[in-house]
């Protein structure tokens, strides 16, 4: 081995140099030659090596257990049949690929846009080149309160894992957001908590919420259930009912059958809207804006509400409730919803 142009060379440094180039410059997708490896030695170390001391140290960061691929192709030479390595590549534990998917779940993520960066420039230092984590570049829009949400419910996801995978019932309360501005456990008619023993089957992680699909023992219904709503979680020592006992899941479990979820963005400054809505939407109005909603007023049958939002934000929450949430305000954003009410009408078949 020579040196070349004052560069630090030594047989002890050529694995080391070895070992950089396979894993900044080889993939699975970008395998690399012997001789390809011998010019990247020259080129970037000064090393000059021979041919047989680039497979010989080769050989022994596989013989390590190092991750280092390659492929086998039978020769013939001087009449006797044998084999030899060729298109060495480092296996990456996370490949281009995988670092363009996990970018795209960052940027479409809920988490705030700091953490989102900082994740990003994780990835930005994998050490493969070939990875191109900064190949798109968008700003996520986080939910206000997503990583104050995943702290609270991350306990709650973690039992309700284990009561899947064990198949075992679970106990819990569930609650709903009440007009104190304090969420309440739901009662029987008689005053008393309600206690739901269920038989979980699935967790599902959508929209910045987890979600539970099972069936409430000793009904035939399979349910989807807000953990966000659960209280009081319990992992109890009873058998879960097998979900194939029910006719519904008698198939099989496909998620995408029980569970849909849409993104929608709404563009313009943020206004107080106002909103007439029965108690029993005050929770789904929270769950949506979370601290931005904010109750005025309340009655029996009423609450009087506001949340900051994009009007049309807010008008499309208030559309999805079926007619049972009145816009007060701001006045122009009533003037939109009645303009929408007669459209409705209209399409079908209504006064004009």
């Amino acid at each position: 081995m020579a040196e070349s142009g004052g560069k630090e060379t030594g047989k002890a440094l050529l694995i080391v140099r070895i070992t950089q180039i396979l894993r900044r410059e080889s993939d699975e997708d970008h395998p690399l030659s012997q001789q390809r490896i011998l010019e990247l030695l020259d080129e970037r170390y000064g090393m000059t090596v021979d041919r047989k001391s680039v497979r010989r140290n080769l050989q022994r960061l596989q013989d390590a257990g190092f991750p280092l691929c390659c492929r086998e192709a039978e020769r013939t030479m001087h009449g006797r049949k044998g084999s030899m390595s060729l298109d060495w590549y480092w296996k990456h534990l996370v490949s281009g690929a995988d670092a363009d998917a996990l970018a795209d779940a960052l940027r479409f993520s809920p988490l705030p846009p700091l953490r989102v960066r900082q994740l990003l420039e994780k990835l930005r230092q994998l050490p493969s080149r070939h990875v191109r984590a900064d190949a798109v570049q968008a700003r996520n829009v986080p939910r206000q309160d997503a990583s104050e949400l995943a702290e609270r419910l991350r306990p709650a996801a973690e039992l309700l894992t284990r009561a899947v995978a064990e198949k075992k019932k679970i106990r819990c309360t569930m609650d709903h957001y009440e007009a104190d501005g304090k969420w309440h456990h739901d009662r029987t008619g008689a005053g008393e908590e309600r206690i739901f023993k269920i038989n979980p089957y699935a967790l599902f992680a959508a929209g910045g919420q987890y979600f539970l699909l099972g069936n409430p023992d000793g009904e035939e219904a399979v349910r989807l259930y807000r953990v966000s709503r659960m209280s009081g979680l319990e992992l109890t020592d009873e058998a879960a009912r097998p979900q194939r006992s029910l006719d519904t899941l008698e198939g099989g479990l496909s998620p995408a059958q029980y569970l849909h979820v849409e993104e929608t963005a709404y563009f313009g400054a943020a206004e107080r809207c106002t909103l007439d809505l029965p108690p029993e939407l005050l929770t789904p109005l929270v769950e949506a804006f979370g601290r931005r909603a904010r109750v005025l007023s309340a009655t029996l049958n009423s609450v009087q509400a506001e949340v900051e939002a994009v009007p049309a934000a807010a008008a499309a929450w208030a559309l999805r409730q079926g007619g049972r949430v009145k816009v007060t305000g701001p006045p122009h954003l009533v003037k939109t919803m009645k303009e929408t009410a007669a459209a409705l009408a209209r399409l079908y078949g209504g006064a004009p």
